[in-house]
């Protein structure tokens, strides 16, 4: 671990021009990592608190966490939130607002849960554009009145991605979509309960292939959990 260096202290700048150049090139990095890790914290805590006024929670759905989870790969990625700036980022399974019926449905069983019943909600294209990036959401359930670009569609129908163009994403999140209750219960209804697990894997093969296809030139692919076992 590099010294510790107080540069408003004199002996601390002698001390520190005194050092081989990749020793203070190290040390300044780190000191760039660590000011932009607090730098986007209290960004992310601001557009957090925003979110909830907007939406009149208390909380977001568990504490944050799940976004924080997103949060914390789109930081790999990009380096630093300010970074997301005007990029265009494609949302998979985005999660949809009340009144689809199903998301009606699964958001009560969270609410008896012990939740605020607004998990599904699609909380991180919400988090983006309020962040100056430039979010598409696509969902199955509605999202009528989302102030970001969305489309509602089917993501187990084949092909339901061919009409966006190729390169056009900055990046490409997915997270537990093919965990998704509500793209199981779909599916099962389609072809039946013995050939869902086949089912599922056959989209995940095709939506891996249409990500690459729709992503930039050193385009970002963020893609949580691919899991297909259960939910």
């Amino acid at each position: 671990m590099p010294e510790q260096f107080d540069f408003s202290k004199i002996e601390d700048q002698k001390k520190f021009d005194n050092l081989p150049k990749e020793v203070q090139e190290q040390i300044v990095s780190i000191g760039e990592k660590e000011a932009n890790f607090e730098e986007d914290m209290k960004l992310g805590e601001e557009i957090f608190k925003k979110l909830k006024d907007l939406y009149k929670i208390s909380e977001l759905p568990h504490d944050g966490s799940i976004l924080k989870e997103q949060l914390s790969e789109l930081r790999k990625q990009f380096g630093n939130l300010k970074n997301l700036k005007g990029k265009q980022i494609l949302d998979l399974g985005c999660g949809s607002n009340y009144g689809s019926y199903d998301i009606d449905a699964f958001n009560e069983v969270a609410k008896k849960r012990g939740g605020e019943g607004r998990v599904f909600e699609p909380w991180f294209c919400r988090f983006l554009l309020e962040l100056g990036a430039e979010p598409v959401g696509i969902d199955y359930g509605n999202l009528d009145k989302e102030k970001f670009k969305h489309y509602r569609l089917d993501l187990s129908e084949k092909g339901a991605l061919n009409f966006l163009p190729n390169k056009s994403f900055d990046g490409v999140t997915m997270r537990s979509l093919l965990n998704s209750p509500q793209l199981h219960h779909m599916i099962a209804k389609k072809v039946g309960y013995q050939k869902e697990d086949t089912e599922i894997n056959n989209i995940k093969e095709e939506l891996l292939e249409q990500i690459d296809r729709v992503l930039k030139d050193n385009g970002k692919k963020i893609i949580i959990d691919l899991d297909t076992t259960g939910y």
